[in-house]
């Protein structure tokens, strides 16, 4: 029986926006060499079954690249299987209007933002314990010797 990639569920997803969004790269490369098999031209039918859009617009690489941010590596490699090796377009908008462009923009923008964040908070304690270990030897040195006797 002949694996057919084009059938939908009630989303208007196709198998691959399925995978794509449960982050299986193996799933997504046996459907896209079933679509190879098919078609003397396949590289161009290819292109044509991985852009294809759900109900919202989104395409599997859409999905990928939102299901999987949390996970930099499943998210990579679905990007290389559809974009890298299918030739998905990272430039199609959904019905948001957003582009798989726009969310790695947004993903790299919030990355930077906790990066600076974190950079803030480090510099933040490096003062404070800079300000804590020059307050104590102007502490120390004020102490007459009985008392850094009995302190000691």
């Amino acid at each position: 029986a002949e694996l057919d990639v084009g059938v939908r569920n009630s989303d208007g997803q196709t198998a691959l926006h399925v995978a794509a969004e449960l982050g299986l790269p193996e799933v997504l490369q046996t459907l896209l060499a079933a679509v190879r098999k098919r078609d003397s031209d396949s590289d161009a039918l290819v292109r044509v079954v991985v852009n294809q859009r759900d109900n919202r617009g989104r395409t599997a690489l859409h999905l990928a690249v939102e299901s999987w941010q949390q996970n930099e590596a499943v998210m990579q490699r679905m990007m290389s299987i559809l974009r890298d090796d299918a030739g998905a377009d990272d430039t199609i908008r959904d019905a948001s209007g957003v582009s798989v462009r726009d969310l790695l923009a947004r993903r790299a923008a919030k990355a930077e933002r906790k990066q600076a964040q974190k950079d803030e908070a480090s510099e933040r304690g490096d003062a404070l314990r800079r300000r804590g270990a020059a307050a104590r030897p102007a502490v120390n040195e004020s102490l007459d010797d009985e008392t850094m006797r009995f302190l000691v």
